[in-house]
């Protein structure tokens, strides 16, 4: 029996303020306070080994999981989350239609499918998509029977959702769009297990340390 446990960085000031970040957001006070009780609980857990996205806010938070655990932290980019245009880093996306957020969106969504399409320097669908597989299998792969992975909530979707559709064919814009009726918490922390061979996702976004 192999468990992997997914874990969404602390709160950043980006989280806050409703905007798309780049590589170099720091957690907030209250996201320090989450990665704090994370860390906590983790070290009830028996953890073998512990990867961290290569961003900031992630490396923060698993900073604070390795106080707790002990566990070295192993960076990887392959847990970064998904690349946006440079051009939207910065950008908010709360009550503001008319500033580039929204014409991205109607652009990526319908041109999804597209596997040579992109607005900018993205990742586009079909490129998130295959770094969220090879995330996953990445992990799978590992010969620890207990695996942590720190990365971000978007990348995450995209990595459960090649977990549950691994038989299925669909298409960018079909898992794009079960994407977006998945939400998680800053802290959450997402359980899979292996068993006889199968794969079975146990828990989603369990954010019980919270005690909020």
């Amino acid at each position: 029996m192999k468990n992997i446990y997914l874990v969404r960085h602390g709160e950043t000031f980006s989280n806050i303020e409703n905007k798309w970040q780049g590589e170099d957001e720091v957690l907030s006070p209250h996201g320090e306070i989450q990665a704090e009780n994370l860390g906590l609980r983790l070290a009830n857990l028996d953890i073998d080994v512990l990867f961290s996205s290569t961003m900031k806010r992630a490396l923060q938070t698993s900073s604070f999981i390795s106080k707790h655990t002990g566990l070295k932290v192993l960076e990887t980019d392959l847990l970064r989350e998904e690349k946006i245009p440079s051009s939207l880093i910065g950008v908010s996306y709360a009550n503001e239609p008319d500033n580039g957020i929204r014409e991205y969106l109607l652009q990526m969504r319908a041109n999804a499918d597209d596997k040579s399409w992109r607005y900018e320097d993205e990742e586009n669908p079909t490129e998130r998509i295959a770094r969220a597989q090879d995330a996953l299998h990445f992990l799978q792969q590992r010969p620890e029977q207990n695996v942590l992975a720190v990365s971000h909530g978007n990348f995450l979707k995209f990595m459960i959702l090649s977990l549950l559709t691994h038989n299925l064919d669909l298409l960018p814009s079909q898992v794009f769009s079960m994407a977006r009726c998945i939400k998680s918490a800053n802290t959450g922390i997402t359980v899979i297990r292996e068993r006889d061979g199968e794969w079975q996702l146990l828990t989603w976004n369990d954010h019980a340390h919270f005690a909020e």
